[in-house]
């Protein structure tokens, strides 16, 4: 029976490790700021292997096209681009989706278009608490397999 734990266990950290491969394979991509009015501007920044090309594409709302760039990382294997959201812009979340040519696609990214409210763009928290969510997970998961040894 002790062996039969002892194998499991070496198959879940086998595993684990596999997932953390294909994890840290994916481009990383980041959009500043997460809440934008028309006519402001948001920046997209990708990190992933060094000289890699990388595709950026931005989806309205509605799912249409509105922004399509190709960079090339810098030999640090970072990039970015820069869109101006225009002014006639329908409000809404946008969707970034970058796809690199080494690492491969990077998951969706959301960031908003609000109306000015008092000054000030809404600010949308969701994605930095969904990041925190997924990061204290895999703690409490790391933890418990330390623990069993």
């Amino acid at each position: 029976m002790r062996g039969v734990m002892m194998k499991t266990k070496k198959i879940a950290i086998v595993g684990l490790a596999l997932l953390a491969l294909l994890v840290l394979a994916q481009p990383t991509v980041t959009v500043t700021p997460l809440a934008v009015t028309p006519g402001g501007v948001v920046t997209i920044s990708v990190t992933g292997q060094a000289g890699e090309k990388c595709g950026i594409e931005i989806q309205d709302p509605f799912g249409n096209r509105v922004f399509v760039k190709e960079v090339t990382l810098s030999l640090a294997g970072a990039g970015s681009a820069s869109w101006q959201i225009p002014t006639a812009a329908g409000l809404g979340t946008y969707t970034v989706y970058v796809s690199c040519e080494v690492t491969k696609a990077a998951a969706p990214v959301s960031f908003r278009v609000t109306a000015l409210v008092g000054g000030e763009a809404r600010k949308d928290l969701s994605p930095l608490l969904l990041t925190a969510l997924a990061i204290f997970a895999a703690a409490l998961i790391a933890l418990s397999i330390v623990k069993e040894f």
